[in-house]
């Protein structure tokens, strides 16, 4: 297979022959923590991190791990929001446009098979189901916080009682420019994951990573 590479700070990575330190811990949390959601159209910086974390608060205990990894596949294709991938297929239509969806979701779906082997998550359709709602639940408390946007339709009292919750989750993670601390909540979520056996952490890159030189 004809190697795709990819510069990082711990070296070249073959896209097409990625280790499981590729996925570690350290390289995930850091690299969810650097993409805003939204493409960063947000008043303030909100990572991926942190709604992985929020995702992953919003499941039950069983469930979290794999929560936590839903988006994790984001530190290699980085946040492709739906109204861009829907603008990147519409360019190929009416002949391709099905094709280049596809390719893009069998992409995510190969990484996640790679992820959770990586982190000795077993991925379930309950989990997955769960997981999805409570991805949902996100996005409409996120729309609310800052976006000041409300849920479209009716929702039943249940949900809204989710969406008031993850609202106030959200106050209480990290956002704005410190993406550090994003960084630290979400390994700090892995690692108590970790001492109850929901998952195993990977292992980390032995190359060093290299610190940006002043300019």
């Amino acid at each position: 297979m004809t190697p795709i590479l990819y510069r990082t700070a711990h070296g070249l990575l073959d896209l097409n022959r990625l280790a499981p330190t590729a996925f570690s811990a350290g390289v995930v949390s850091e690299c969810l923590a650097k993409i805003n959601r939204y493409n960063g159209r947000t008043p303030e910086p909100w990572s991926v991190a942190s709604h992985s974390v929020l995702v992953a608060m919003l499941c039950r205990p069983q469930h979290r791990a794999q929560a936590l990894l839903h988006d994790a596949h984001e530190a290699i294709l980085g946040d492709l929001v739906t109204p861009a991938v829907r603008l990147i297929c519409s360019k190929s239509q009416p002949v391709a446009g099905g094709i280049v969806a596809n390719a893009i979701t069998q992409t995510k779906l190969d990484l996640d098979r790679q992820i959770f082997a990586a982190w000795d998550v077993t991925w379930s359709p309950d989990g997955a189901r769960e997981v999805a709602a409570a991805d949902h639940i996100a996005l409409l408390a996120e729309g609310a916080v800052f976006f000041g946007a409300e849920a479209g339709g009716e929702i039943s009292p249940e949900t809204a009682a989710e969406v008031d919750r993850a609202v106030g989750l959200i106050r209480e993670l990290p956002y704005g420019q410190n993406w550090r601390a994003a960084r630290e909540r979400w390994l700090s979520f892995a690692h108590d994951l970790a001492s109850v056996g929901q998952l195993r952490l990977p292992p980390e890159p032995s190359h060093p990573t290299r610190t940006a030189r002043a300019v």
